[in-house]
């Protein structure tokens, strides 16, 4: 009790905490694409399969994640590859839906072969009522597990 009454202390009046209720929508699945982008847009991409648990409708989703090539090399470019995509994407409350990333923008070449998702988190989730939940320290991962266990081995 004495830390979390010293961090709100020494934190202040930001806006950054550790969410305590686990992520409004679920993330059922994650996929990667390399190749002429059929059926989807672009040479490179991620795929996200969601669904809103929540009561309200979803408008907008910022999600992070890294992506490695087949033999676990860095992409795009072998050292920076940590992404954070924000999304216009409406989801109705009890729906569920795929979600498009196409990451075109960030690769100079396509990438030969299997691609992997990593670390993958819902960092931010905006509803259409203006509000939002917010897991500023990244926390929650697929499938809401602590990124603290292996949640690399989980996208492989």
């Amino acid at each position: 009790m004495k830390m979390v009454v010293l961090g709100a202390i020494l934190c202040g009046g930001c806006a950054l905490f550790v969410p305590v209720e686990p992520p409004p929508v679920t993330v059922l699945e994650i996929g990667a694409w390399a190749g002429d982008g059929q059926p989807y847009p672009g040479p490179v991409g991620v795929t996200v399969d969601l669904s809103n648990k929540s009561g309200k409708t979803v408008s907008g989703i910022q999600c992070a994640f890294k992506l490695f090539d087949a033999s676990d090399k860095p992409l795009p470019d072998g050292w920076n590859n940590s992404f954070v995509i924000d999304s216009e994407f409406i989801l109705e409350s009890a729906q569920e839906a795929e979600l498009v990333l196409p990451l075109e923008d960030f690769f100079w070449f396509k990438p030969a072969g299997h691609i992997k998702v990593c670390d993958f988190v819902l960092s931010r989730i905006d509803f259409s009522d203006g509000s939002c939940w917010q897991d500023a320290f990244h926390v929650y991962s697929y499938p809401g597990e602590s990124l603290m266990h292996s949640a690399r081995q989980a996208y492989e």
